[in-house]
């Protein structure tokens, strides 16, 4: 449990809670899957991280980076902890490790996090629920041209042409398959590339993603299992989840 409040925490992080608009984590079609959302301030010249105010379990692992990577991270670890208390974690557990540059949850826990320039975002759920993994992701509305060039470069001609017609869908078809990874990964280990997921989507937050594997992953996840998706906007970003 971090030694001073979190709103005290997230105050020396430059950073403040958020409530996910549009109601989006209920609208996944999970059940137990909680959300936590920060709105962040990028670090001013000179910033250091408030270490000597800071649990030890936040800082466990910090990378020795510049203070933006820093921030995220401990926001990240922050995020996390927040979203697992609100899924059923003891507080006293409720810390994501990190192997491989990856978190690693509590037992009998699965999670995720994302994060953007201005948002920090994280999931998690108790597998009690029947979810086994989650992924999230945030895209900015506004990607910068490399990113424009990854994203068109990750569908085939008929997916691109089914995700363009409808406004962002193609934003959203690649934040998709960016949270299939994270979602699958664990399970399945080893690498999962864009092209092993065909996506639909109608582009209509109100309404599931569609995501069909491509190939076989593992005895689990052969090819043609389709997972379900979900997909919302909120501060001029896109925010997608799958979960299994």
């Amino acid at each position: 449990m971090p030694s001073i409040p979190v709103p005290t925490l997230l105050r020396l992080l430059d950073a403040e809670r958020l409530p996910l608009a549009g109601d989006w984590s209920h609208r996944a079609p999970w059940p137990g899957l909680h959300t936590v959302l920060l709105r962040r301030q990028l670090p001013a010249p000179g910033w250091q991280a408030p270490l000597f105010a800071l649990p030890a379990q936040l800082i466990a692992g910090l990378p020795r980076a510049v203070p933006k990577r820093q921030q995220e991270f401990l926001l990240g670890r922050l995020a996390a902890h927040e979203a697992l208390k609100a899924a059923g974690c003891p507080a006293t557990q409720a810390w994501a490790g990190q192997a491989e540059r990856r978190p690693v949850w509590p037992a009998g826990m699965t999670g995720s996090l994302s994060h953007t320039d201005s948002l920090v975002l994280a999931v998690a759920a108790s597998t009690s629920t029947g979810v086994r993994s989650v992924g999230v992701d945030l895209e900015s509305l506004a990607p910068d041209p490399e990113a424009v060039r990854a994203i068109e470069a990750c569908f085939d001609e008929d997916e691109r042409r089914g995700l363009a017609a409808c406004p962002h869908g193609l934003l959203g078809g690649f934040a998709l398959k960016e949270s299939l990874y994270k979602c699958l990964q664990p399970l399945v280990g080893g690498w999962i590339d864009f092209e092993d997921a065909w996506v639909r989507w109608s582009g209509d937050p109100s309404q599931p993603a569609r995501l069909t594997l491509r190939k076989t992953l593992a005895p689990a996840f052969p090819a043609g299992h389709e997972l379900q998706g979900s997909v919302g906007f909120f501060e001029e970003h896109v925010v997608a989840a799958v979960a299994c």
